[in-house]
């Protein structure tokens, strides 16, 4: 059986440079939810998430910058968090909507993981380690996926040339 797919065709683009709340400086990820309503882009120099409807619009954002490491501009002010650099980021670089209602969002150079519920991004929880004496030691972590079957997340790192796999 063979298939034919029409060739794509351009239908709009939205963002531009920037530091705005419809600006984008170096988005390396985008993310559809599940109904096909809300677009998550991860953008990288920015340090946050935004959130866009279907049609390109703002709708709202989450994250400032932290670096963890020198404890630089971190505070528990994110909705949710616990303890400072909660909610925060430092060069987050891809993110993945799982099936159950949540965001993970790749850190990178905070070396960890963060989980956000996907309705209104609030803050949930941490993993991973920059302790690379630690077997959930990630490094600048890239890569995520999650399998809705075993509800198993998967991170890639180019620090440790390797996939970890959390449950």
């Amino acid at each position: 059986v063979q298939m034919a797919y029409a060739e794509p065709t351009f239908s709009f683009k939205f963002g531009t440079f920037g530091t705005a709340n419809n600006q984008l400086k170096t988005p390396h990820d985008v993310d559809i939810s599940s109904d096909g309503k809300s677009i998550y882009v991860t953008d990288t120099d920015n340090h946050r998430i935004i959130v866009f409807d279907d049609d390109g619009d703002y709708d709202y954002k989450f994250g400032t910058f932290c670096n963890m490491t020198s404890i630089q501009n971190c505070n528990d002010d994110a909705d949710g968090a616990d303890s400072d650099g909660d909610g925060q980021f430092n060069n987050p670089f891809s993110g993945v909507l799982d099936a159950f209602g949540n965001f993970f969002v790749v850190d990178s150079d905070n070396e960890r993981i963060q989980r956000f519920d996907d309705g209104d991004g609030q803050f949930e929880l941490k993993f991973g380690s920059s302790d690379d004496t630690k077997p959930e030691y990630l490094g600048s972590a890239q890569g995520i996926a999650t399998q809705k079957s075993t509800q198993k997340i998967f991170v890639s790192s180019m620090d440790t040339d390797s996939i970890s796999v959390f449950n």
